[in-house]
């Protein structure tokens, strides 16, 4: 049976998709947040299964598509002000945060930054979330990865190690502005793939991480090649950023980045990018090298007018903040990747900070405002089933109001 799937899917490669497809929308549908969305009023959610921390937001790069690294030159931006005034977590601090989420059910934990391995306590941490039987991806440069640090995420069978790629080499040093940024993330995936084959591992799954910009997409059909020498996937992730006249979020944000990139990022011969892509498709397919695009199942069509149609957006509605918890580096838990903090993890539970007065109000506010323009460019809005999902908890809410209107009641 298992080799006949197998066979059907090879016969007719766009089934997978639609399977894929499928048993996602399931899993929205059904999943305990939906629910909250649709009729919860209050904007009440459940707490998801996964947690997503930004441990820091220093780099030893300064990649050109990555809006931290563009706030780092200014000396105005809220991400040094956040820098200077906040006082970065330790070790035991983290620590409690972890346990804090094993306590409340989270499964899972996803690494990111900055990047993380220029933490001296990074590992320390890994083996701190591992420990507690949590999940974990982590998302890294890999110009950092020792043997050592390679071997710890093979021995404590981390999930996903996603290592940023950007091109073949001239291009990747270039974006990321370092000669040897290329040279060192490659050391960093055969310190990997070293470690997976003298263990006889499969884990952690490796992925190269690429975002889809105008240096780099007429060369993406040297990635397969790469991937396929240290057994990698590959993810080409769109670029975030804002929409010239993009109308105001419904929060100041607090984690300082404001996606406002260069314009020229996003400035691409389209045909180039239409030939590009279907190089890249084809070189990746005669390999055997898994890719996908972030957000999912993204076709050519789709990604031309993520970078040339301001009117377009991959889904009409966001419920990122009813199934999404993000930490920034200070403890605190915010309401989007833009928005604003929510409590301090360091004295608040997760679960009093993701349902607080604040956090609802956001929540509601979102809901009834709908999608905003600002938003339409965010690795967050990722769920294409989201733009089914009917908002019947505003009706709710204005029909009982009018009702309480006519009686006088108005008790909540």
């Amino acid at each position: 049976m298992k080799q006949r799937l197998i066979d059907l899917l090879r016969k007719y490669p766009r089934l997978f998709t639609v399977m894929v497809f499928l048993h996602s929308t399931f899993r929205t549908a059904t999943s305990g947040y939906i629910p909250k969305y649709i009729f919860d009023p209050h904007g009440r959610s459940v707490l998801p299964d996964t947690a997503w921390i930004d441990l820091t937001y220093k780099c030893n790069l300064r990649c050109e598509q990555c809006p931290q690294a563009h706030d780092r030159r200014h000396r105005n931006s809220r991400l040094l002000q956040n820098a200077e005034q906040l006082p970065g977590l330790g070790l035991d601090e983290w620590k409690s945060i972890i346990d804090g989420l094993k306590a409340a059910g989270i499964k899972g934990v996803a690494l990111s930054g900055g990047e993380i391995f220029l933490l001296g306590f990074a590992r320390d941490l890994i083996k701190h979330i591992r420990s507690n039987d949590l999940d974990l991806a982590v998302a890294t440069n890999g110009t950092l990865l020792t043997p050592e640090a390679a071997e710890d995420l093979v021995d404590l069978r981390v999930s996903t190690v996603s290592i940023s790629l950007e091109g073949p080499e001239e291009i990747h040093n270039s974006i990321c502005k370092s000669p040897k940024a290329f040279e060192q993330a490659l050391e960093g995936l055969e310190y990997l793939r070293n470690s997976k084959e003298s263990r006889q591992s499969a884990r952690p799954n490796l992925a190269l991480g690429v975002t889809l910009t105008s240096s780099n997409y007429l060369h993406l059909e040297h990635l397969p090649v790469i991937a396929k020498r240290f057994g990698a996937e590959i993810r080409i992730g769109m670029l975030n950023y804002l929409l010239p006249g993009a109308d105001p979020s419904p929060s100041v944000s607090d984690k300082g980045d404001d996606l406002n990139l260069p314009e020229h990022l996003r400035s691409m011969d389209f045909n180039g990018l239409r030939d590009s892509w279907q190089k890249f498709m084809l070189r990746a397919k005669e390999l055997n090298v898994f890719t996908y695009t972030i957000p999912l199942h993204m076709d050519i069509d789709e990604i031309i007018r993520w970078y040339s149609d301001p009117d377009y957006s991959y889904a009409a509605k966001c419920l990122a903040p009813w199934n999404f918890i993000y930490i920034d580096p200070y403890g605190r838990l915010l309401n989007c990747m833009l928005g604003s903090a929510m409590g301090d993890l360091r004295t608040v539970s997760v679960a009093e900070a993701y349902n607080s007065v604040a956090y609802r109000e956001f929540r509601t506010g979102l809901r009834n405002h709908g999608l905003y323009k600002t938003c339409s460019r965010c690795c967050m809005l990722s769920n294409r089933v989201w733009s089914l999902v009917p908002n019947l908890a505003h009706a709710r809410a204005s029909q009982r109001k009018s009702a309480q209107a006519r009686t006088g009641d108005w008790e909540r």
